[in-house]
């Protein structure tokens, strides 16, 4: 649905937030033009502990809390299992 770079663990290197249908994916630059995925890593991979499994449209990188690291900001639209989706 959307992505959002930038440099989250201030290693000099512009990462990649991707928001998607059911699953958001962060991949870390490996400084060399390719990509590590450490979505299970950094624990994005985990659903919504109320509403489960959400329907992710942007992302947004920022300092909210000031501490010198970036946050991450994630816009869901809704809550969405294409199993129950009416024809």
């Amino acid at each position: 649905m959307a992505a959002a770079a930038a440099d989250y663990d201030n290693d000099g290197f512009p990462d990649l937030f991707v928001a998607g249908v059911g699953a958001n994916l962060l991949y870390h630059n490996n400084r060399n033009g390719t990509f590590t995925d450490v979505t299970a890593a950094v624990g994005l991979d985990q659903p919504h502990p109320h509403y489960g499994r959400m329907w992710s449209i942007h992302g947004l990188w920022l300092d909210y809390d000031q501490d010198g690291r970036l946050d991450l900001f994630v816009v869901n639209y809704c809550r969405w299992n294409p199993d129950n989706e009416p024809v």
